[in-house]
């Protein structure tokens, strides 16, 4: 197929083909910038239309209607609108209280300097606002409640994101990501399985003051992290998957 049937066929929306033959006609832009926007468009078209309705993409991965409904963080009802498309997954991901379980409630992003400019907590520290210790510290509960946070481009990164950016440097890449594995689970020597922080301490894999802090890092942000499905739980659900218990959730 070339050009010009890709043109008067139906694979473009007619208004973007009025557009394209618009600036194409007018000079504004070449047959061979015309065939790259072309391709452009037609990829968004595929992308948009494998996309399922009953799932959306978080910072690590796929979330689907069910994990959610799973967790209890959505209702019966609106789980059944969604399954019948009379709900939109990315409208519910934007309420409050969803937001809250898949992206946490938010903890010490950056610093504020006496120009009134945002720094990282890395840059903090480097610039000596911040001891290394306490720099170090915030990182890892950062790293430990989803993800690194950088502040000056008001992103939210993982761990090796974070250091290609240079939000963090290299040499906290180890640390941090010993750190991340509260969110995304470690592996069992004995089953070879995933498990969560709190069994991994239980197994005395982690030492518990390290554990602990970290658990209450993640319950101060928006609860237990699945490592599975590397979200905030509510509490109960929490103690029913075994990623902490009673004792631990009341201390």
């Amino acid at each position: 197929m070339n050009l010009w049937e890709i043109i008067n066929s139906n694979l473009l929306p007619e208004e973007e083909k009025q557009k394209l033959m618009d600036k194409y006609r007018s000079g504004e832009i070449t047959k061979e910038r015309m065939i790259i926007i072309i391709i452009e468009i037609m990829e968004q078209r595929e992308i948009i239309r494998h996309d399922s309705p009953l799932s959306c993409k978080t910072i690590r991965r796929r979330i689907t209607i069910e994990e959610l409904y799973n967790a209890r963080i959505i209702d019966l009802e609106t789980y059944n609108l969604l399954k019948q498309g009379k709900r939109d997954i990315r409208d519910i991901m934007e309420l409050t209280h969803v937001k809250h379980y898949l992206y946490g409630t938010g903890c010490v992003a950056g610093v504020t300097t006496e120009s009134s400019s945002k720094i990282s907590l890395y840059q903090a520290m480097k610039r000596e606002f911040l001891e290394p210790e306490l720099a170090i510290s915030l990182l890892e509960a950062q790293a430990a409640t989803g993800f690194i946070v950088d502040p000056v481009n008001n992103e939210t990164l993982t761990v090796d994101e974070a250091v290609r950016k240079g939000v963090v440097g290299p040499e906290l890449h180890d640390k941090l990501l010993s750190a991340e594995r509260a969110v995304t689970g470690y592996k069992d020597p004995y089953s070879g399985k995933i498990i969560s922080l709190f069994q991994a301490m239980k197994k005395d894999l982690v030492p518990e003051d390290y554990a602990m802090k970290m658990l209450e890092a993640q319950t101060a942000t928006g609860g237990i992290i699945d490592p599975e499905f590397q979200f905030h739980l509510p509490a109960d659900i929490a103690m029913q998957r075994g990623y902490i218990n009673k004792e631990t959730n009341e201390d």
